[in-house]
């Protein structure tokens, strides 16, 4: 499995996160300027996940925690915002069992209200985004 990491598009740059699982994913320390793009790339086959247009984006992690276990990241997301709704991009980074219903790779989209876009609250550590008219 090739190293997961977000890719932060600029007009006049283009800046890569550290690999997932590292200490620091690098996303408070991005540019502070619109991004064109955001682009993640994916466990398998060499693919990406690109999001464009929006207002503004989001990265961010959901890490599970076993007592006695280093804690493991089970979803990253990837969202975009534009006015009163905020798209999420759920990728699964690790699968729990043979039989859940997600397995490595899967994207799941949903659409949520702004404040209510993980686990029915709001997030922070919003991006300004470019959006395309």
């Amino acid at each position: 499995m090739k190293k997961l990491r977000f890719i932060a598009h600029y007009e006049d740059e283009i800046v890569q996160g550290n690999p997932l699982g590292s200490k620091d994913s690098l996303w408070t320390s991005l540019p502070n300027k619109p991004i064109k793009a955001l682009e993640y790339t994916l466990p398998y086959g060499g693919d990406s996940l690109k999001l464009s247009g929006y207002e503004e984006y989001l990265h961010m992690v959901e890490v599970c925690m076993t007592i006695g276990r280093n804690p493991q990241i089970e979803y990253v997301y990837i969202m975009g915002k534009i006015g009163n709704k905020v798209t999420s991009y759920r990728i699964t980074v690790i699968q729990k069992s043979a039989v859940t219903r997600y397995k490595i790779g899967d994207i799941t989209v949903r659409v949520y209200e702004v404040g209510k876009e993980y686990r029915g609250g709001a997030t922070s550590g919003w991006k300004t985004g470019i959006q395309f008219i």
